[in-house]
């Protein structure tokens, strides 16, 4: 039988971090950075978020959340991730292109939309 932990003693006071607004406007927007390319690559997959989740082991109402970039992702999960996609984990987090199955280049954006140029 498991002996039953004692509370942990806390050492040292709360985390400042998210009382910085700079901070969490860096943190949501790289949330939101990472949800769309993680949809991105999904989608080069040809795949449904039902067999995307299947795929990683997570239960299909999570991939929306996953793919929206309003919910913090474990390491855990973006692991599982890299692993279905047979992609290095850093490559959840590199814009520079996305792959297709038929190895077919996507270029993503990586300018801002006040700095795009409008189309003719």
């Amino acid at each position: 039988m498991a002996r039953p932990r004692k509370p942990h003693k806390q050492t040292h006071g709360p985390s400042e971090t998210l009382s910085r607004p700079a901070v969490v406007r860096a943190y949501e927007r790289e949330c939101r950075r990472l949800a769309r390319r993680l949809r991105k690559m999904r989608e080069a997959r040809g795949l449904t978020q039902e067999q995307a989740a299947e795929a990683i082991g997570l239960h299909p109402k999570h991939m929306p959340r996953l793919e929206n970039g309003k919910h913090s992702v474990s390491l855990l999960t973006l692991t599982a991730v890299a692993t279905a996609y047979k992609v290095p984990l850093v490559k959840l987090f590199d814009d520079s292109k996305i792959e297709d199955v038929a190895g077919r280049v996507r270029r993503t954006p990586m300018t801002r939309r006040s700095q795009r140029k409008p189309q003719t």
